[in-house]
């Protein structure tokens, strides 16, 4: 999630370039992502209390993983935009539910597990434009679309598995 921001920032000029709409629209991406995040965080936590943690973070990765795809084939910017919103409410139910999850499965070291999941958010929006900004440097390098429909793909599906319930016999 945090990667996400800092990569789409990166990302600005070539996505102006690829939907051919003003910088000024092409940073409402970004806007429109912090938005649908603080808006839906609080909403994820009461929807994991309700509904169950491991549902509300599959049913979240399930619901990022869709919108980062769409993300990639969007045609305009107005589209992309509703789509970055949408990534984002898929996004702000990771947090949550997934925290609940660590809380619930380390009992006793719990303390140093929340840390280090915690950690993982300023290192992962310090990696995002290291990891882009190569392909970015030259503009015609890559296009937007593989920012979200390529890059990120691998890392969706890696988040699913730990959700996943192990068979039983």
């Amino acid at each position: 999630m945090s990667m996400d921001s800092t990569i789409v920032a990166t990302a600005l000029y070539s996505l102006h370039r690829g939907v051919q709409t003003s910088i000024n629209w092409a940073e409402w991406t970004i806007t429109a992502y912090s938005f649908g995040f603080v808006l839906m965080l609080p909403l994820s936590d009461k929807l994991s209390e309700r509904y169950g943690r491991r549902r509300v973070f599959l049913g979240s990765v399930v619901a990022f993983t869709a919108a980062s795809l769409f993300c990639g084939l969007a045609t305009n910017i107005y589209m992309l935009i509703a789509l970055r919103a949408l990534q984002a409410a898929g996004g702000a139910g990771f947090t949550p539910s997934a925290t609940w999850i660590v809380v619930d499965h380390f009992g006793p070291v719990r303390d140093r597990a929340v840390s280090l999941f915690g950690s993982i958010f300023p290192v992962a929006a310090m990696t995002g434009p290291i990891l882009l900004h190569p392909a970015m440097h030259d503009h015609n390098a890559i296009g937007y679309e593989s920012d979200d429909a390529v890059r990120s793909m691998p890392c969706h599906i890696a988040a699913a598995a730990p959700g996943r319930r192990p068979a039983t016999t």
